[in-house]
């Protein structure tokens, strides 16, 4: 993946045995996805800051860092396109929107 001009070499592995329980603890298949109360000032924080980024926007003179996720889940437009790309293998690391005003596409 590249991001920024750095190429991230990344080695994902997984395993396959069954998570371990200790003491009288019962063991449990579904895990608990209990969403914190203050993830969306997590998520606020990210976006503000750019850290995480995976995507960058370009309009004109400026360049925002987006993150792919936040974007697919407020435009059904640029979910399409991340999915669209995910399909084809590719990656989207720049959008360019130099028609459109940075105010509308900052927003």
């Amino acid at each position: 993946s590249v991001l920024d001009g750095h190429a991230i070499d990344v080695e994902v592995t997984y395993s396959t045995k069954p998570f371990e329980t200790r003491g009288t603890r019962p063991q449990t298949t579904t895990p608990d996805l209990t969403l914190p109360s203050s993830l969306p000032l997590y998520i606020q924080e990210l976006q503000k800051s750019g850290d995480l980024s995976d995507c960058v926007i370009i309009c004109r003179d400026a360049k925002y860092k987006v993150h792919k996720l936040l974007l697919g889940a407020k435009s059904e437009v640029f979910r399409n396109l991340f999915k669209i790309k995910a399909e084809d293998n590719t990656t989207v690391p720049a959008i360019n929107m130099t028609n459109f005003d940075q105010n509308v596409v900052k927003a």
